[in-house]
């Protein structure tokens, strides 16, 4: 009990108060003690933010400049209302949105007087339900500041959560805390980031109340488990890979089977595919060509098990990890017809991505998509060569125009994908080109 208090203070001095420069302030709100990066940048962003033309930032600046101390709170609400709850209709929600909302949130914490009852409950949950907007806005944009941000908010939703003792608050925004860090982590290649990631989400299992939904602990499970792959990603030889994911699969092995059969939902299923893929890796690491189809087939049936209605972004990445599976497991087999799956796979990932409008995602599946029809053209030559041409060109276009924010934000991981994709698309381009 005292090494699990011991490793909860350590957690939360990495992420409560998370800046990557190092620069911190701190707000009080409500008594509670609110670790923020350094707040010098706002009144910049809160200036520029005031000098968009839409009605109600424009509706929402003026009240602020009328408003009495006491009410400065609930106007700043509203400017970050005005930021994160367009008009149906309206453009997809940009980084520059989400950066002046994170300001406007700032300042309301700020200038927050001592809240009541109803807010001592609401506040916490607000903060966590923003920096969720945060985090989509990042993701979609892929902006690694910005995600910084949403980290910083989420610590400072789990203090907050102190105000009425609320353990679900906790547990949910250490979750989401969690899950920001792994993208985080991901993006800038780095392992330590992930490791807090891992911990924070370890934290969050260890404090969930006893009587909790078993959803919710199989929730949970599979973000560590997207932690742990990640993690995987970044190492480089392939013993070290093989021990993280063996661990991986150690600890999430339990779960998958602790659900009565009634009771395995949709959540139990994505818990299930999460496995189903680590046991691919292992499979593949190890070279073993029984094993590799085995959790490809076991993949598959946890896939078909999820709808992209219920969950878009899951099931679009495990349609594009079933594309990487079959054409790896094509370099070890000669089964007919993997590469033709590989292709029917990354197909329907690319098409997914576009209705989600995740501009990197989209571009990383159009890749695999590209790689899958000239594989598709050299096994059996019924697939046109001008088409992987085109896939291979877009995919390459859409990570140039991506470039510039990527290296503005950190995002490194993305930057070492362009990098790489260059390397090896020329080539394939110029074999293509040569073979029409």
């Amino acid at each position: 009990m005292m090494w699990q208090h011991v490793r909860a203070a350590a957690v939360f001095a990495l992420f409560i108060g998370w800046a990557p420069d190092g620069r911190t302030e701190t707000l009080t709100v409500a008594g509670v003690a609110v670790v923020l990066p350094g707040t010098e940048r706002q009144v910049s962003l809160l200036a520029s933010a005031c000098q968009s033309s839409a009605r109600a930032v424009a509706s929402a600046c003026s009240a602020i400049a009328r408003s009495r101390p006491d009410d400065r709170a609930i106007a700043y609400s509203a400017l970050i209302d005005a930021y994160l709850s367009p008009l149906a209709g309206a453009a997809p929600l940009t980084a520059q949105d989400g950066r002046h909302a994170y300001a406007a949130l700032v300042a309301m914490l700020q200038a927050m007087p001592p809240p009541d009852a109803a807010q001592v409950i609401a506040l916490p949950r607000t903060i966590g339900a923003r920096a969720q907007q945060l985090w989509s806005i990042a993701r979609s944009s892929g902006d690694a500041a910005l995600l910084d941000d949403a980290v910083a908010l989420s610590g400072a939703a789990v203090a907050l959560c102190r105000l009425n003792n609320d353990a679900a608050c906790r547990t949910n925004n250490l979750a989401d805390a969690g899950s920001m860090l792994t993208d985080l982590g991901l993006w800038r290649t780095d392992r330590a980031t992930i490791q807090t990631a891992i911990d924070t989400l370890q934290l969050a299992l260890a404090t969930l109340p006893g009587c909790v939904a078993p959803s919710v602990r199989i929730q949970l499970h599979v973000r560590q488990s997207a932690a742990y792959v990640a993690l995987a990603k970044l190492v480089r030889d392939e013993f070290g890979r093989i021990t993280i994911l063996t661990q991986a699969l150690d600890e999430l092995s339990g779960p998958t089977t602790a659900v009565a059969p009634a009771l395995r939902d949709r959540r139990w299923w994505l818990l299930r595919l999460a496995v189903a893929s680590i046991e691919f890796d292992l499979a593949f690491l190890k070279y073993d060509a029984p094993a590799t189809r085995v959790g490809l087939q076991n993949y598959g049936a946890a896939l078909s098990e999820i709808g992209f209605d219920a969950e878009p972004s899951s099931w679009a990445t495990a349609k594009l990890n079933v594309a990487n599976q079959y054409l790896n497991i094509a370099t070890l087999t000669t089964v007919p017809g993997d590469t033709s799956a590989g292709l029917a796979a990354a197909a329907a990932a690319v098409e997914a991505w576009k209705t989600i409008g995740r501009p990197q995602s989209y571009a990383y599946a159009r890749l695999v998509h590209a790689f899958a029809l000239a594989r598709n053209a050299d096994a059996d030559g019924r697939a046109s060569s001008a088409l992987a041409r085109a896939a291979y060109a877009e995919a390459l276009g859409r990570f140039t125009a991506l470039e510039p924010s990527f290296a503005a934000t950190g995002a490194q991981n993305w930057l070492d994908d362009i990098h790489s994709s260059r390397r090896w698309i020329a080539p394939r381009v110029s074999k293509l080109s040569a073979g029409r």
